[in-house]
């Protein structure tokens, strides 16, 4: 017998988590997509806009609390655009190197992996399961 580490669900909940579950396999699952369509992890881009949000902030930084006119403002913003726009260009054509990841990201990356291995076996297990019982309703 195992033993359950959770503390018991309330009534009616197991049901709830059960159409949920069945939920989220058929649309985001077993789609006709499968997971490639909302899963980006190792697809050799970004994960998240996180580095979006950095570049926005870091232009928040760098005009924060300045009393500038708009011209001013387009002739900076066109001159870091600019920059990052060729540093985007040489890193795509392999003339500059990208920046070396930080160690937790390494680490949530492992984490990531092991979760998508996790995910990847117990839908093998799932899909074993239903031709099991399809092959015994025959």
């Amino acid at each position: 017998m195992s033993q359950n580490p959770h503390a018991p669900l309330p009534l009616g909940m197991e049901d709830k988590l059960g159409s949920l579950r069945a939920y989220f396999e058929k649309n985001w699952i077993l789609n006709q997509y499968g997971l490639a369509f909302w899963n980006y992890q190792g697809m050799g881009g970004p994960r998240t806009t996180n580095h979006a949000e950095s570049w926005h902030n870091s232009l928040k930084d760098k005009f924060d609390g300045m009393k500038i006119n708009l011209g001013a403002w387009l002739s900076n913003f066109q001159t870091i655009h600019h920059h990052k726009s060729k540093w985007t260009r040489q890193l795509v054509k392999g003339l500059a190197q990208p920046h070396q990841r930080r160690l937790t990201y390494l680490q949530n990356d492992a984490c990531i992996a092991a979760a998508n291995a996790e995910i990847s076996n117990y839908l093998q297990a799932l899909a074993l399961k239903r031709v099991n019982r399809s092959t015994a309703a025959h």
